[in-house]
């Protein structure tokens, strides 16, 4: 790796210089199911591993800030001569451009490093050149986003039932003891993404999914809000109420859920939005197929084996379009300097909006994860050789 130099991108923006590099999937192995292996378990290994990777990110002091982009150029006559690239872009920012290069070379050396460290069935490079990395970094003009998010509700503690309805948005939680604000977690799973593959490329425009992590400081106001949760909730289970039985199990698995989520966030918080961006309208079918990537739907099947209501306070996703106006261009600007302002509606009260956009590093591999390997080559993907000995491949 001595000698290795990727390009380094720079724009001053807001009186600061951002430095951006990249990283691409060259290839991905294929999955050799005469070894023996059990595929479910090899693709459970894998996502650990992966998961140990967003985990070294952790380092909020450089401000650093990463995105996963998977960009689909679908092809009008045949859409398996279509490609998708897999590119990891860094971004580090100071008030200097020479010290913002400098940054993003050091955090470019220990990037490379733990990425060869997830599996030898992956294969990296660095892009080099400038018209290498703005072909990733700003592939076409953007007409349309929308931003994938955790569902979220506001939850009456007594009986357990979500606000909905006209004027939701306008219902507070702050300061009322009966209600919780409340994210639902993803459901984590070793989907492989090649649905969510095929699907793109059969899209009529130019697109791309953008993942975008930035790890930071665990707060005392972040802590505040989770201890707040479950100290009503708590309260209330505390307090011998005869409600329902049903009721009392879903406060208990709503609580078990904001405490794991708090002990995780301890460890390493990430700020993290989920977008796909088109040159053209980005269509339902995408949508869909990229939220059930991501997470398994509520109650999902997955669980039937433990079938308990309760599992509808996880999973599934919701969704908003950016098409039009002032909107669009605030994020679109996001998007391109990897912010993290939130202008999609919400029922969180103000200051807590953030709430929706923090991840440990568990959570943040339903979206931020590289395509697992399949029996065969991913479709749009380039693969390995025939005669590469990283064509067949079982992770140790």
């Amino acid at each position: 790796m001595k000698g290795l130099t990727p390009y380094i991108h720079t724009a001053r923006k807001d009186g600061r210089w951002h430095a951006f590099f990249g990283v691409r999937l060259a290839s991905v192995a294929a999955f050799d199911p005469s070894a023996g292996g059990d595929y479910r378990d090899f693709a459970f290994r894998l996502l650990n591993r992966q998961i140990d990777f967003i985990n070294s990110l952790d380092c909020p002091e450089d401000g650093r800030a990463f995105e996963l982009r998977f960009i689909c150029r679908p092809d009008d006559s045949l859409h398996i001569r279509g490609r998708i690239e897999v590119v990891l872009i860094a971004m580090v920012s100071d008030a200097a451009e020479e010290a913002a290069v400098a940054k993003a070379g050091d955090v470019f050396h220990d990037t490379w490093a733990m990425l060869a460290a997830v599996s030898e069935c992956y294969d990296f490079e660095c892009i080099t050149g400038r018209d290498d990395f703005l072909s990733v970094y700003d592939p076409f003009q953007v007409k349309e986003i929308v931003e994938i998010m955790r569902r979220e509700d506001v939850i009456e503690i007594e009986t357990a039932k979500r606000v909905r309805g006209f004027g939701a948005e306008r219902e507070r939680y702050a300061g009322d003891e009966n209600r919780i604000y409340f994210v639902y977690p993803f459901i984590w799973s070793t989907n492989s993404l090649s649905r969510l593959f095929s699907v793109m490329l059969f899209q009529d425009a130019p697109c791309f999914l953008s993942i975008s992590l930035k790890p930071i400081d665990f707060s005392d106001e972040i802590e505040r809000f989770f201890v707040q949760q479950i100290d009503l909730c708590e309260r209330y289970l505390a307090s011998g109420s005869q409600a329902r039985l049903s009721v009392n199990a879903r406060i208990e698995f709503i609580t078990k859920t904001i405490q794991s989520q708090l002990l995780r966030l301890e460890d390493s918080p990430f700020l993290m939005k989920i977008r796909i961006a088109s040159s053209g309208a980005v269509r339902r079918a995408l949508i869909d197929s990229f939220g059930v990537e991501i997470t398994e739907h509520a109650g999902s099947p997955d669980l039937i084996r433990d079938s308990n209501d309760a599992y509808v306070f996880s999973g599934g996703y919701d969704w908003h379009r950016f098409s039009d106006g002032e909107e669009k261009e605030r994020e679109t600007e996001n998007l391109k300097y990897m912010r993290f302002a939130h202008y999609a509606g919400t029922l969180a009260d103000k200051k807590d909006r953030h709430i929706r956009y923090l991840f440990d590093a568990t959570q943040a591999n339903c979206a931020f994860k590289l395509p697992l390997p399949g029996v065969d080559e991913l479709l749009g993907m380039a693969g390995c050789s025939d005669g590469d000995s990283k064509l067949r491949f079982v992770l140790k």
